[in-house]
C-alpha cells in the first residue's frame, strides 16, 4: 500500500505542464490531488477545505507563493497549519528562507524536481517512512529531448512522460509566438516570466538544451543585458523540440503500453 494513499494535496502552479507532472506523480502514489492555477485560486480552495500538504510555486501572476503562504498563516482557517513546500526555478530565491518565519514554509525545492526527490520531501514532512532512493542525474544527449532524463523524472512511468511530451508539443509553438510578440512590444518583464515558466516545463520533458537556453535568457534579462541572439537560439531549439516530439511521441506511447 502507498505511504501517501488518500493524503489530500493541493498543487499550485500557473504552468499546466508543471501541474500535470506533479498531479500524475502524486496520484500514482494514490494521493488525492486538487489543482490551482493561481494564488487567488489557491486561497479559494484553501477556504473551502483542509489539505494535508500544499505544493506552492513561488512565482505566479498576481499573488505569488510566499504571499499565499503568509495569507494562510495569518488568518484562521482550515489550512493555517498545513505543511507547505515552496517550488522555485530560481536558485537565488532559496536564500529568502533565512529571513522568513520558521512556521511559514516547511520545505523548499528547486524545479524541475524529480519524483524521487519530491516523494522524499513529502515522506519527511508527513512523518512517513522515507524510502531509500539514489539521486537521479541527467546524462548528455544530442537529441532535443533526453528521454532517459524525462523517464527518470517520473520513475520511468512512460505514460506520464508521453502525456507531458504531448502537452509540450501542443503548447510550445504558442509560447514561442507569445515570446516573439512580447519581445517586439518591449514587454521585457513578461518575456522573463514566460521563459522562467518554460525552464521548468522543459526540464520535466527532458528538453535539456531548451531548459538551459531559457535560463540563459532569463539571467541576461535580470542583468539588464541584450538577449536577442540567445532568444533566437531558444526559438530555434523550440522548433527542434516540437519536431522531435511530433516524430517520436508514438514510440514513447508504445513504450508506455509495453511497460504497463
Amino acid at each position: 500500500m502507498s505511504r501517501i494513499k488518500d493524503v489530500r494535496m493541493l498543487i499550485v502552479d500557473d504552468n499546466p505542464i508543471n501541474r500535470s507532472f506533479l498531479r500524475q506523480v502524486l496520484e500514482r502514489e494514490q494521493a488525492r490531488t486538487e489543482e490551482a492555477a493561481s494564488g487567488e485560486q489557491a486561497l479559494e480552495r484553501c477556504r473551502q477545505q483542509r489539505f494535508d500538504l500544499i505544493l506552492l510555486d513561488i512565482r505566479m501572476p498576481g499573488i505569488g507563493g510566499l504571499d499565499v503562504a503568509r495569507h494562510l498563516r495569518n488568518k484562521p482557517g482550515p489550512n493555517q497549519r498545513t505543511p507547505i513546500i515552496i517550488l522555485t526555478a530560481d536558485m537565488s530565491t532559496i536564500g529568502l528562507q533565512e529571513d522568513l518565519p520558521d512556521n511559514l514554509v516547511q520545505a523548499w525545492m528547486l524545479k524541475p524536481v524529480s519524483s524521487a526527490v519530491l516523494m522524499k520531501h513529502i515522506h519527511k514532512l508527513l512523518n512517513k517512512e522515507d524510502p531509500s532512493q539514489q539521486p537521479l542525474l541527467p546524462s548528455d544527449t544530442k537529441a532535443p529531448i533526453h528521454l532517459e532524463h524525462a523517464g527518470r523524472m517520473v520513475n520511468n512511468d512512460w505514460a506520464i512522460t508521453a502525456e507531458l511530451l504531448a502537452m509540450m508539443r501542443d503548447q510550445l509553438p504558442q509560447r514561442v509566438q507569445e515570446l516573439v510578440r512580447l519581445d517586439a512590444d518591449g514587454e521585457i518583464e513578461q518575456v522573463k516570466e514566460l521563459v522562467h515558466g518554460l525552464y521548468g516545463s522543459a526540464g520535466y520533458c527532458g528538453a535539456l538544451r531548451l531548459q538551459e537556453q531559457a535560463l540563459h535568457v532569463e539571467n541576461l534579462i535580470k542583468q539588464g543585458k541584450p538577449y536577442d541572439e540567445p532568444l533566437m537560439a531558444l526559438r530555434k531549439e523550440a522548433l527542434h523540440v516540437t519536431s522531435w516530439i511530433t516524430e517520436n511521441l508514438h514510440k514513447v506511447e508504445e513504450r508506455a503500453k509495453t511497460s504497463s
